[in-house]
């Protein structure tokens, strides 16, 4: 049986009421429709493509150049040799999409899906990847990447299990899901990191800095954040019983159904912090203060360094205290 034929360049002008392939450059076509079509070679020089479906296109040397591809679905596209210099494919879905040879040189790719796209020969140059998932991307010796780019690119495809990622800068990069557990991330900049559902059990985090870092669904189970900056961090769900957090700034982050089960949390700073629904059954509380901090449904029990004063004030707050005060 043959398979299904692709809509080619002419086709797509009569259906988009253009009157030639020329009207294509700069056009609106928000939001359009053209999957399995075939526009090799055409000139979309700074059109409009925001939204649009483009899923298994042929693409073959078509020019976008400063054209914006925000938010459009390109998987399974062949992109081969495209010039892509400098468009704007932030939030773009590029799985599986082959971007072989293509100019992608100061293209914005923030947050784009590259998942297991092929990127072998490519130009990445000045390319913005920050938040970009490049899981299972496919790279080779001629494609033009940074090389931060590339350890993101290998952490999120191999994996870093005991690795030692010391001192190293990964800002804004995206490595939720991975599996980082007994990694040493002692000293390393994790700004702004996606870092949601990884595997960080074990992991030595001491000193680094995860400034606005999104660790929701993370597992940091005995990791170690002695010195880590954790100020306005997302840890919503985190497990991190056991885990010492003396001293730490936790100001503004969010721990809401956090398990800090029989944690050290003397001397921590929760001005700010939403702990609702947090398990903070047997952590030690001693120095630590919580009078701005969302309690609504926490558990206590068995804490050490809380006064009458302050469960009281806790019970006004409803939070839950279970067995002994």
């Amino acid at each position: 049986m043959a398979g299904k034929s692709k809509t080619d360049s002419h086709e797509v002008v009569k259906r988009l009421g253009l009157d030639s392939l020329d009207d294509l450059i700069g056009a609106n076509l928000r939001k359009v429709d053209l999957n399995d079509a075939d526009l090799s070679g055409l000139n979309l020089s700074g059109v409009d493509l925001r939204g649009a479906e483009l899923r298994n296109t042929i693409l073959r040397g078509t020019i976008f150049s400063g054209a914006d591809l925000s938010r459009v679905d390109l998987s399974g596209a062949n992109l081969q040799s495209a010039d892509l210099y400098e468009a704007d494919l932030h939030d773009a879905i590029l799985k599986n999409a082959n971007l072989t040879d293509a100019d992608l040189h100061g293209a914005d790719l923030n947050r784009a899906d590259l998942h297991e796209a092929n990127l072998l020969g490519a130009d990445l140059t000045e390319a913005n990847l920050r938040g970009a998932n490049l899981r299972g991307a496919v790279i080779d010796a001629l494609t033009n990447l940074d090389s931060k780019w590339q350890l993101v690119r290998e952490i999120v495809s191999e994996g870093a299990e005991n690795g030692d990622l010391s001192g190293s800068t990964l800002t804004e990069a995206n490595l939720s899901d991975a599996n980082l557990s007994g990694a040493n991330f002692s000293g390393a900049n994790l700004l702004g990191v996606n870092l949601s559902r990884t595997n960080l059990k074990e992991a030595n985090l001491s000193a680094a800095c995860l400034l606005g870092a999104d660790l929701h669904g993370a597992n940091l189970l005995g990791a170690n954040l002695l010195g880590t900056d954790l100020f306005g961090v997302n840890l919503q769900g985190v497990n991190m019983q056991g885990v010492n957090l003396y001293g730490a700034d936790l100001s503004r982050a969010d721990l809401s159904h956090a398990n800090l089960q029989d944690t050290n949390l003397s001397s921590t700073n929760f001005r700010g912090t939403d702990l609702s629904e947090a398990n903070l059954l047997g952590a030690d509380l001693s120095g630590a203060y919580l009078g701005e901090a969302i309690v609504e449904g926490t558990r206590f029990g068995r804490n050490v360094g809380l006064s009458n004063v302050v469960i009281e004030d806790l019970k006004n707050r409803n939070a839950v205290f279970e067995g002994d005060e």
